[in-house]
């Protein structure tokens, strides 16, 4: 194989090039195997800005990836890297195409409980966190404070502002009260029937 296929992870990988001896990840977006390695491969100015990774495929022990409509593919290496791809076509089409060479040979496992609600955990507390934000903000505002823009970030403080002062105290309790509700159905549905992954190992 020698194909490029697009990524979509955020703030890193946006190319993945899988040849019949490595693959190669960049955080710069190529449509074909000549630029991507000319991109690679470039030692100019732009390798400061530029992520880049090589793994062997003779090394890779391991794939996994959810059973239903996949995106994201961990592979198993010295350490493991996670590949969020932008359709389940592509995932499924490097993941078979692996698990060929390297003689993988694929199982369907339940998550655990607390595996299978991680990521909704992890959203419930930046819900809460900027429920919290918000609601501060709301509040100083209403009682006719000034909120302080100086330091880093002054523009996402103005945003935030600006968010606490359309929807006032109340708003930013309902809209962070339905997202919690969301989050905890979310939760309880996962724990309830924890979704499976395939494994090739």
């Amino acid at each position: 194989m020698n194909q490029v296929f697009p990524l979509n992870n955020e703030k890193s990988w946006q190319s993945l090039l899988v040849t019949d001896e490595k693959l190669f990840v960049i955080n710069r977006s190529y449509d074909n195997p000549n630029d991507f390695m000319k991109g690679f491969n470039d030692e100019g100015l732009g390798r400061l800005l530029k992520s880049k990774k090589e793994i062997d495929v003779q090394y890779i022990t391991g794939l996994q990836h959810a059973e239903k409509e996949p995106v994201e593919l961990k592979i198993v290496h010295e350490k493991k890297i996670m590949l969020k791809f932008r359709n389940p076509a592509d995932l499924a089409e490097v993941a078979t195409w692996l698990a060929g060479k390297r003689l993988l040979k694929m199982n369907t496992q339940q998550l655990t409980p607390l595996k299978a609600i991680q990521r909704q955990l992890i959203g419930l507390a930046l819900i809460a966190l900027f429920g919290w934000v918000l609601y501060t903000e709301a509040k100083t505002i209403e009682e006719g404070g000034t909120i302080d823009f100086s330091g880093r970030r002054a523009g996402m403080k103005r945003l935030m502002a600006w968010v606490a002062e359309q929807l006032g105290t109340q708003g930013v309790l309902i809209v962070a009260g339905l997202a919690i509700a969301a989050c905890g159905y979310f939760i309880y549905k996962n724990i309830k029937t924890p979704p499976n992954q395939v494994v090739y190992a």
